[in-house]
């Protein structure tokens, strides 16, 4: 669980992060365009940047080079908007585990505290079949035996006989 929090705070960061830094760099990718666009109006030999004599190979350099680090800024930007998107579904996926957790964790203590109340429930039953055997099989034990003996409420059987006989 502490694990899972961990890479949720991570993910969160990773997030934070790139939604930071991408207004920055579409700052910077707006401003290169816009220092392309000066570089490729240009047509004389001083460069609108910087004042200082320009030749059309230096220009053609700048513009590659400015070229190259505008589609850096946007890879990067691109990256940070995949990190955003893949963010939010890990963190999704996160806290869903979590709460599945959670539930699962309810469940536990439900469980246990019905497996508590079952074994004290089950030392109830035992203390009673204790008392029992101690007590009372004893007596029941001699009371099957008077009856298959027959041993049992002998004046009422002999009554019961006279009265039988005299018919």
């Amino acid at each position: 669980r502490t694990d899972l929090q961990a890479q949720m705070e991570a993910a969160r960061q990773a997030q934070a992060d790139a939604r930071a830094e991408n207004p920055r760099l579409h700052k910077e990718m707006k401003d290169l365009r816009e220092r392309m666009d000066k570089l490729e109006a240009v047509e004389g030999a001083v460069c609108p940047l910087c004042g200082q004599p320009l030749g059309e190979a230096d220009r053609q350099r700048m513009l590659s080079e400015l070229d190259v680090q505008g589609r850096l800024l946007g890879d990067q930007f691109r990256t940070n908007l995949a990190t955003i998107r893949e963010g939010e579904q890990f963190i999704a996926s996160l806290e869903s585990r979590l709460a599945e957790m959670a539930s699962l964790e309810q469940e536990r203590l439900v469980q246990t505290r019905s497996l508590t109340q079952l074994k004290a429930k089950l030392e109830q039953i035992e203390a009673q079949q204790t008392e029992w055997q101690a007590n009372y099989a004893p007596r029941l034990s001699t009371i099957t035996d008077n009856l298959q003996s027959g041993n049992y409420a002998l004046e009422a059987r002999r009554s019961l006989a006279e009265v039988g006989g005299m018919r």
